[in-house]
């Protein structure tokens, strides 16, 4: 747990580093700092640390052995982007471990810029990524964290309403997890207006999904080629009531949150999209690879809601929000001994 601990205490200072200060090349440097502890843990891991890594060094390994064809048709259930990422990679240097140094190092940059694009306090918005599921999944799901990190790069095409270019972010990241294809709704959601009518229309919308979401799940699965089928649960509730807050907060200030940045509507939409999701994951655990996708925006949301806040009670509130998301995010690892006992793995 050493190392856990080690990188939310980094960050931790980072935010308050970072506090108060203007300067875009110190917050830069702040954010990088924060960083860097996250690219260590995902990049130099060891094979035992994550449900999948194992799997996916072994890929690797048989990939690099292979010639491209054989590579291909070997693993056809895999998506063409991740397995030429492999070929390549492998061709370049032949230790397994440069498939995670090279994930990492992308997502950490998709990170770095989709957080200096949207947060006010960038450290702060970070310091959830990591701890309300993002960095946890990251350390298991190598292939749909790639693809989550390529649709991150998405945000200025929908502030900008540039279809075309967001359209083929969504197609690059098919090509590493065809799940990927969810995250087009953001695009006709996201720049709605935020009136009575529209919010209404949004938790009708999450409540017939809710209710319909047995139906829903079992045509996607048909339609992506997938056998999860309805894994049902019976808990995800305290993310549930994570987001149900967060959702409350930021439309009851809303007018505060876009008064700060009016781009901030697009994150306060694309956050109904993941009430709704954890919503159905109350039904079953397959809506919560789904909801990773738009949990980026719910995150930087809450981070803009702190900041947005009174300054008289700000740093309260922050510091409040940051204690009970490390308590989640340890009590989460705790209990994940592919995770708990963490190892590295410093080939070089």
């Amino acid at each position: 747990m050493i190392p856990y601990i080690v990188m939310i205490l980094i960050i931790i200072g980072c935010i308050f580093a970072e506090y108060g200060h203007r300067n875009d090349n110190y917050i830069r440097k702040c954010l990088v700092i924060a960083l860097l502890p996250v690219f260590i843990l995902i990049a130099f891991k060891a094979e035992t640390i994550g449900t999948d890594t194992w799997n996916y060094l072994r890929i690797f390994n048989e990939v690099k052995d292979s010639d491209l064809d054989g590579a291909l048709s070997t693993f056809s259930n895999f998506e063409t982007g991740y397995i030429l990422l492999n070929y390549f990679l492998g061709k370049i240097w032949c230790d397994s471990q440069v498939i995670l140094i090279v994930v990492g190092l992308f997502i950490c940059i998709s990170l770095y810029k989709f957080v200096m694009r949207t947060a006010r306090l960038k450290c702060l918005a970070l310091f959830f990524f990591v701890t309300l599921g993002f960095f946890q999944f990251a350390m298991s799901g190598i292939r749909q964290t790639i693809a989550i990190s390529i649709v991150l790069w998405a945000y200025p095409y929908i502030r900008e309403r540039k279809l075309v270019y967001f359209a083929i972010i969504i197609g690059l990241a098919m090509m590493f997890h065809k799940s990927a294809i969810i995250f087009a709704v953001a695009y006709f959601v996201a720049n709605m207006k935020l009136k009575q009518k529209n919010i209404f229309l949004m938790f009708a919308g999450i409540f017939v999904l809710f209710l319909m979401s047995d139906k829903i799940l079992l045509s996607t699965a048909d339609v992506m080629d997938y056998n999860y089928g309805i894994e049902s649960t019976g808990n995800g509730y305290i993310f549930f009531i994570i987001v149900c807050i967060i959702t409350y907060l930021c439309l009851r200030y809303r007018n505060a949150l876009i008064c700060q940045n009016t781009s901030n509507t697009i994150l306060l939409n694309i956050n109904f999209i993941s009430l709704a999701l954890w919503a159905v994951r109350l039904i079953s655990r397959t809506a919560e690879r789904v909801s990773l996708y738009f949990m980026p925006y719910t995150y930087v949301a809450l981070e803009e809601y702190l900041s947005s806040s009174n300054p008289n009670d700000r740093k309260t509130k922050i510091a409040i929000a940051v204690f009970l998301s490390s308590v989640l995010f340890f009590y989460r690892i705790s209990g994940q001994p592919e995770l708990r006992n963490f190892e590295f793995n410093f080939f070089l």
